[in-house]
């Protein structure tokens, strides 16, 4: 693990980014799956995970949207279909330009 934090500093800031979203209480994550994205300027994020109210879900796909480098936001449409217990997927892009860009407006 040591050796991946030293290879891919880019990522672990990235991954850093994503870590400090705030995550409502009743959410988990299953799966959580990165991957550099063509340009290589940024990370695909995919995660999978259980929430156990819809309301919940939503507080957290906000917190993404609003998220500093974080873009395309996207849940399935049948991620709101129920109102309890439900399993989600998502996926997002963390781009490292549009980080940069919301650090400074936010200094």
């Amino acid at each position: 693990m040591d050796h991946f934090y030293k290879t891919s500093p880019v990522l672990r800031i990235r991954l850093g980014a994503f870590c400090k979203l705030q995550k409502p209480g009743g959410i988990s994550f299953t799966s959580l799956n990165l991957e550099k994205t063509q340009e290589g300027n940024g990370v695909k994020v995919t995660i999978s995970g259980i929430s156990d109210t819809r309301d919940n879900l939503v507080i957290f796909k906000n917190n993404l949207q609003q998220g500093i480098g974080i873009s395309e936001v996207n849940f399935p449409a049948d991620s709101w279909i129920k109102p309890e217990n439900i399993t989600f997927y998502a996926a997002l892009t963390i781009n490292r330009r549009k980080m940069m860009e919301g650090k400074q407006k936010h200094t």
